[in-house]
């Protein structure tokens, strides 16, 4: 169904509807909304992860860098 269906679908049956009957709709939309965006995040960062070779990424990352180590020890 397209937008504007739902919008005027939506809208035609909030203006019968009670307050929390509204409150309630408006909070399912909501819901049902992230959802979607999550779901929407969630494929493009798969194929994101899929594109790269992070091992590679990682060694450009740390390529450059000095790593200092410190050992101190004791005896008691």
């Amino acid at each position: 169904m397209g937008t504007l269906k739902k919008i005027i679908r939506t809208g035609l049956g909030a203006a019968l509807m009670t307050e929390e009957g509204v409150r309630t709709a408006l909070t399912n939309q909501a819901k049902q909304r992230k959802a979607d965006l999550e779901n929407i995040i969630a494929r493009e960062v798969g194929k994101f992860l899929q594109r790269i070779n992070i091992h590679q990424e990682i060694r450009k990352a740390l390529e450059g860098l000095t790593i200092e180590v410190k050992i101190k020890g004791s005896r008691n």
